[in-house]
C-alpha cells in the first residue's frame, strides 16, 4: 500500500467525509504546507532537485481542500496558477515569508554550532542523514508547527481544525482528498489534543528518550511527523510546548528532525496527544 495513503487512512478511521450534496467552497478543516528550496540539489547526500519537488508538490495542490500553503515569493505564481487551473483558487491562501525571518530560523547558528560538536558526532548514526548535516534543513523542517500555528492566527476559511501535509508526500502515487471534502467530525470533538500516528513500539522509544539518545540512534521513526494536526486551542498549545522541548534540546547539545521533538513533546506531556497506533 503507498506510504502516503497509508497514512491518511490511518487517521480517517475515526473521521467523515461529506457528501457530494454537502460539497462546500469551505469546510471545517484547513490543510497546511509549505515548500522552500534550500538548496538540497547541490547535496553529496540525499539529493533532491527543487525542480523535483515542484512537480511532486503538484500532487499537494491539486487536494480539494482549503489550504494555506507557505512558499518563497518566486513560487507564488507557481502555485497561484496551478490552483486557479483546477478552480481552487477561492479553497487557496498563499503566504510568502522569507526563509530566513522563520521563528526556527532563528535558532540557525545554535544549530549550525551543534551539528559542528565532536559530541554531537560522537557515535552519531544519523551524520548521513539530513538532519544530521544540514542546518537549514533541522531549521525548516522544525518549523512545522509554526507554520500551523500561524495559519490557525489567520484561519482565512474560519476553520475548526488545521492539519499539515508534508509537501513531499505528493512522492505518492495518487493525490489526497481529491474527490469530496475531507471533514473529519469525529476528530474534530478533541478539541484540546493533538492527533498524531506512532509506533506501537512508542514505549521502547520512550525509554531512549529519557537515555538522551535516540537522536544518535538508526531506527525507524516512532511518530509520523508528515501527517497530524488538531483544533486551534490544541495547536496553539503545542506549539509552547514544542518550542520549550525544541529550546531545552539546544542546551543539551541536541538536534534532530520534527519527529524526534514531537515525541519528545508526547513523552514530556501525554495528556496534550491523541494516539493512532499505526498497526
Amino acid at each position: 500500500m503507498d506510504f502516503v495513503y497509508y497514512y491518511f487512512m490511518l487517521l480517517a478511521v475515526a473521521a467523515t467525509k461529506t457528501s457530494a450534496i454537502a460539497n462546500k467552497e469551505t469546510s471545517s478543516t484547513t490543510l497546511v504546507t509549505a515548500l522552500y528550496d534550500i538548496g538540497r540539489g547541490s547535496w553529496k547526500l540525499s539529493p533532491r532537485s527543487y525542480g523535483q519537488y515542484l512537480e511532486y508538490f503538484k500532487r499537494i495542490l491539486s487536494t480539494n481542500e482549503n489550504m494555506v500553503i507557505f512558499v518563497d515569493e518566486k513560487d507564488m505564481d507557481f502555485v497561484k496558477n496551478y490552483r486557479k487551473q483546477l478552480n481552487l483558487d477561492n479553497k487557496t491562501d498563499i503566504r510568502t515569508p522569507n526563509v530566513n525571518t522563520l521563528e526556527y530560523f532563528d535558532y540557525l547558528q545554535y544549530i549550525t554550532d551543534i551539528l559542528e560538536t565532536d559530541d554531537f558526532k560522537e557515535n552519531n548514526k544519523m551524520l548521513d542523514k539530513p538532519w544530521g548535516f544540514s542546518p537549514l534543513y533541522v531549521a525548516l523542517v522544525n518549523n512545522k508547527i509554526s507554520f500551523l500555528n500561524t495559519a490557525t492566527r489567520a484561519n482565512p476559511f474560519g476553520s475548526k481544525s488545521f492539519f499539515w501535509i508534508d509537501a513531499s508526500y505528493g512522492f505518492g502515487t495518487d493525490t489526497p482528498f481529491t474527490h469530496e471534502n475531507w471533514n473529519p467530525e469525529e476528530l474534530q470533538t478533541i478539541s484540546d489534543k493533538m492527533i498524531y500516528a506512532v509506533s506501537p513500539d512508542i514505549k521502547a522509544y520512550k525509554i531512549l528518550m529519557n537515555m538522551m539518545i535516540l537522536h544518535k540512534r538508526e531506527i525507524p521513526a516512532a511518530v509520523n511527523g508528515g501527517f497530524f494536526g488538531g483544533t486551534v486551542p490544541a495547536i496553539a498549545k503545542y506549539h509552547q510546548l514544542y518550542r520549550k522541548q525544541f529550546r531545552e534540546a539546544l542546551v543539551e547539545n541536541i538536534v534532530s528532525n520534527d519527529e524526534y521533538f514531537a515525541l519528545s513533546c508526547i513523552n514530556e506531556n501525554p495528556d496534550v496527544f491523541y494516539i493512532v497506533a499505526s498497526s
